[in-house]
């Protein structure tokens, strides 16, 4: 690994700083499964303590703008030596200790919503990323355009700032950018305490369900024109081009147009099938089951399909590294995030008190594999989705209760079918509505496209119209990381060709799975699910496969 693949997947962590929902990831570094430390990584695990012994304090910006000030003094030297490289490293840590500091205010803040100081702290760390971003970015830029820039590019930087800051590169962080993002924090702070405020009113409640989305609505389209504007200040010739890079993408939107109507072609017919037999509704009826309980049969579970996997689920049972309790202070949603202090990741899952919690562990559990035996040096997200997911397939292939992994494999391939109509439908909402002219975007316009969307991916079949508006506003994604969601469904759509693997030759998928995990850092995502032999996830051909396994697993006429 090298550094230029340390520091993408360092950026990632300030796109993705402000709040998680669902299940959402921040981004870190991690080790080879083999013991063997990427190039340029520095290994803290031999700091590591419980987490409840973790110290937060509050990061010192203006020591990491000193500290990019000494590196400049040492590059304006004009030699690459031991100290400037030393120094870089010192700003470096500072940096990455900003980024553990920031993520264990929002973790605190997560576990306890009523703690006020770490709501507090959590809000002032990310009204500090884009300060944060441009001293990065500045030194950076400083270090591509000085007289050494070949050969620190060549000795330290791997080609990252030929790459990133060379004469075609994308604009710097200027005042204006930084202004931008303090917007955008301050418009999704108004969008993070309007959802709090709307999961305490009962959706019967209309009148205050359409004053909800008038707000939400305004919030949105201001988050649009916004975005307009950062794209347009970093030179890019849409946001969604923008977003699309940010995540680590190989793939652009206009790849995946065909994987989209094969979406609708395939995936909605069977929904609205599944909607009208009864079966999708049926799925809420899972046993009940205490989060403990979900959370010890993953452990067993894991443990026993894999001894890497075994010594990962030690790892994090040890030191305390999740958290699967249930509280009415916590907060309503599943992530894994990174603490790079003591290069560990962290699983917090707010669980339903069903059997669908299994899943949901083994899902952000796959997200702790892949950061812990990488040093979550991996920037792809549509890799680290699919490292989740394929653990939750595989899952169902090794639980010794056969009766509890059939009631699970209904769920989750009906939860597919979900998945596809309501990922690909939000995907396309925001598509078409990042599209509309200034002048037409509109809290009516927005609400009427939404609904237009909705009815082709057969939502209107599940979800009364009239509810539709308030629907779209309560996904996080929407507000917060634009272009998201249709990772989830191209993850998916990876991670299911490894469940066909399992179901066709067994341990085969396991296999895959376990490779992809010790190399899920060395190159992007498409590139990996070729050098494994699989199935492009992008092409139609493997939706309609999907579709049919689901289709007849499931006896869906």
């Amino acid at each position: 690994m090298s550094i230029k693949r340390r520091i993408l997947a360092i950026l990632l962590v300030v796109v993705m700083l402000l709040s998680v929902s669902g299940c959402s990831l921040l981004f870190g570094i991690i080790r080879g499964i083999d013991g063997q430390m990427p190039n340029g990584v520095t290994d803290n695990r031999d700091k590591i303590v419980a987490f409840s012994e973790l110290e937060y304090e509050r990061p010192d910006i203006d020591e990491i703008s000193d500290l990019a000030d000494d590196v400049r003094k040492l590059v304006d030297k004009g030699k690459v030596n031991d100290k400037l490289i030393g120094a870089y490293e010192e700003f470096y840590d500072a940096y990455t200790h900003y980024i553990t500091m920031s993520n264990l205010a929002l973790i605190r803040s997560n576990l306890d919503t009523s703690d006020e100081y770490y709501a507090d702290e959590d809000a002032w760390c990310s009204s500090q990323s884009g300060e944060v971003e441009r001293i990065l970015d500045d030194l950076l830029r400083y270090c591509a355009k000085s007289d050494i820039a070949d050969e620190l590019d060549e000795e330290y930087f791997d080609g990252y700032l030929a790459e990133n800051y060379g004469d075609d590169s994308i604009g710097e962080y200027t005042d204006e950018i930084v202004e931008l993002y303090e917007q955008e924090s301050e418009l999704q702070t108004r969008y993070y305490e309007l959802s709090t405020e709307m999961s305490e009113v009962s959706i019967r409640d209309t009148d205050k369900w359409d004053e909800f989305n008038a707000e939400a609505a305004e919030i949105y389209i201001d988050l649009i024109k916004l975005h307009r504007q950062l794209a347009d200040e970093f030179g890019y010739e849409s946001y969604y081009e923008m977003a699309y890079e940010d995540f680590g993408r190989d793939y652009s939107a206009e790849d995946t147009e065909g994987y989209v109507n094969a979406i609708k072609k395939y995936m909605v017919p069977l929904y609205k099938a599944a909607i009208e037999d009864g079966s999708l509704y049926d799925r809420y009826d899972i046993g009940t089951m205490r989060p403990q309980r979900s959370f010890k049969t993953v452990k067993n579970c894991v443990s026993d399909m894999n001894d890497t996997l075994a010594e990962i689920m030690e790892f994090m049972s040890e030191y305390e590294m999740y958290d699967v309790s249930s509280s009415s202070d916590k907060f309503e949603g599943s992530y894994t995030t990174y603490l790079y202090d003591v290069d560990s990741p962290y699983m917090l899952v707010s669980p339903s008190g069903n059997k669908s919690d299994i899943l949901t562990i083994v899902h952000e559990f796959g997200h702790f594999c892949d950061m812990y035996s990488n040093y979550n040096e991996g920037y792809s997200l549509d890799t680290a989705e699919m490292m989740s997911q394929g653990l939750e397939y595989l899952l169902l292939c090794y639980l010794d209760d056969e009766d509890l992994a059939e009631e699970l494999r209904e769920y989750k391939l009906l939860d597919d079918l979900s998945l596809y109509a309501m990922q690909g439908c939000y995907s396309e909402f925001e598509h078409r509505a990042y599209a509309l002219p200034d002048e037409e975007l509109t809290v009516e316009n927005i609400n009427a496209l939404f609904l237009e969307v909705a009815e082709e991916y057969g939502l209107t079949d599940m979800y009364y119209p009239e509810y539709l508006n308030y629907i779209w506003i309560q996904i996080f994604h929407l507000f917060e990381y634009p272009f998201y969601v249709i990772s989830y469904c191209i993850s998916d759509s990876a991670a299911f060709n490894i469940y066909m693997e399992e179901l066709s030759d067994s341990g085969s998928g396991l296999d895959i799975y376990m490779e992809i995990v010790t190399d899920s850092a060395s190159d992007d995502f498409l590139a990996i699910i070729k050098q494994h032999d699989l199935p492009s996830p992008l092409s139609a051909k493997t939706i309609k496969n999907i579709a049919k396994t689901i289709e007849d697993e499931l006896g869906i006429a």
